[in-house]
């Protein structure tokens, strides 16, 4: 039939744009404020649910009362 054969590698697209990091620290290494609700942080990770499944879960810390303000599981990282 004189198809022609299939890649076998991916194409690489290069981006013109050079990607902008911000590489500030703002804390200075100080993981301890000194009163609540100054310094939150957050973190994704996914946790195993069975053979070959896993859920999301999106946690926000306070840094000074170290506990948990918010969370959120998901079965795609995603914005929902």
């Amino acid at each position: 039939m004189n198809l022609s054969k299939m890649s076998a590698t991916k194409p690489r697209f290069k981006s013109r744009k050079t990607p902008e990091f911000s590489s500030d620290n703002l804390l200075k290494q100080e993981f301890n404020p000194k009163s609540p609700n100054q310094v939150w942080t957050t973190d994704f990770t996914y946790i195993s649910i069975g053979n070959k499944r896993h859920v999301y879960l999106c946690a926000i810390l306070d840094l000074y009362s170290r506990k948990c303000i918010a969370w959120k599981l998901s079965y795609k990282i995603d914005l929902n």
